[in-house]
């Protein structure tokens, strides 16, 4: 398993999709990035954000979860204060048991997620609740609201017509070793539509070396950055 992991990552790092933000004189993202986004479907972006912004997404993150209800239902957190969520009209945390996949293989979310994971026996001291997600989280996390703001990032949604991939529904989940539930590591297996009215991206294929015709995907193959 080690061996298809490190392989894996291998060939990803191989592939010539990742790099550093950069633009064009008049200010539109370089063309390069554009070209491998559209031939491989997604693009790593490095140096994005600082360490100083990182620290602050974390302690944003870690913060929200020390006052998030004790489990599901609940008014206080786990040391008693009301939890941080008490003043919104809706539900903000959703629960699961640790190492589940309550979605996986049901129509949860329009069916976005048709295969279910293998789902692990927790840990005898693991919570009978963990946090599954994390809704409305940029009324709550100043950090995450700035990154969805992230003139550059928006500046490359803008000339890919990525209309879909703007924050319309932002949401946070993490989980810990032994506690979490399972996650889905690679692009989400999805039978999920774009909002209404938005175009679908098309899909890059090499035919001859060289870009072949660029039908309309399918939802699941949407590309990501």
């Amino acid at each position: 398993m080690g061996d298809y992991f490190s392989d894996g990552a291998r060939r990803a790092h191989a592939l010539p999709n990742r790099g550093p933000l950069e633009f064009t004189e008049d200010g539109q993202p370089h063309p390069d990035i554009l070209e491998a986004y559209w031939r491989y479907g997604f693009y790593v972006l490095d140096g994005v954000l600082d360490a100083d912004e990182v620290e602050c997404l974390v302690a944003d993150f870690d913060s929200v979860m020390a006052r998030a209800p004790a489990h599901e239902g609940a008014e206080l957190d786990a040391r008693g204060r009301p939890s941080i969520d008490r003043e919104f009209e809706r539900a903000t945390f959703q629960f699961a048991r640790p190492l589940s996949d309550p979605m996986g293989a049901t129509d949860a979310a329009g069916g976005r997620y048709p295969v279910k994971m293998t789902e692990f026996e927790a840990p005898p001291d693991a919570p009978e609740q963990v946090v599954l997600q994390i809704s409305g989280s940029l009324q709550m996390m100043d950090a995450n609201l700035r990154l969805y703001g992230h003139p550059g990032l928006l500046r490359n949604v803008r000339a890919a017509r990525i209309v879909w991939s703007l924050p319309y529904r932002p949401c946070a989940s993490g989980s810990r070793p032994g506690r979490g539930r399972g996650q889905r590591r690679c692009c989400r297996l999805a039978r999920s539509r774009c909002p209404r009215g938005a175009p679908g991206p098309p899909r890059a294929t090499r035919a001859s070396g060289a870009h072949a015709a660029r039908p309309r995907p399918s939802p699941s193959r949407r590309p990501h950055f």
